[in-house]
């Protein structure tokens, strides 16, 4: 399995782009899942770009966190950020609002949504 430290570092490093991508260019996200590009749309995509920056932070920032309770805590809050985008994102290429262009979203954070789980539900994390 993915060491903690490499899994925030990866996580890290997928935020920043988002945080790039929904921030410059919100368009090209809206077009790759098939949604609609619309002022509104792109309005609230560049929020969501915050939210991804904050989020690229604390996994920089966490990534040398000691093993523990409270690394575990952490683990367990990003794991269900990871699997609640992605249940959204399955959720709304069910309904047909998203395209399939959304489905390497859905795979990609569901990967980070396990790992970050597989981590927050050790009790003795050996792999640093």
């Amino acid at each position: 399995m993915i060491s903690y430290r490499a899994l925030c570092w990866a996580a890290a490093g997928l935020q920043l782009i988002l945080f790039v991508a929904l921030l410059t260019l919100p368009e090209m996200i809206l077009e790759l899942f098939a949604v609609p590009s619309t002022s509104s749309a792109e309005f609230l995509a560049r929020r969501a770009a915050v939210l991804f920056l904050g989020n690229t932070i604390l996994c920089f920032r966490f990534a040398e966190l000691e093993a523990g309770a409270l690394r575990r805590k952490i683990c367990q809050a990003l794991a269900l950020m990871w699997l609640v985008l992605a249940a959204l994102g399955l959720g709304e290429l069910l309904r047909g609002f998203a395209g399939l262009g959304i489905l390497p979203a859905i795979v990609t954070e569901t990967i980070f949504g396990i790992l970050f789980l597989l981590h927050g539900i050790r009790k003795a994390d050996s792999l640093e």
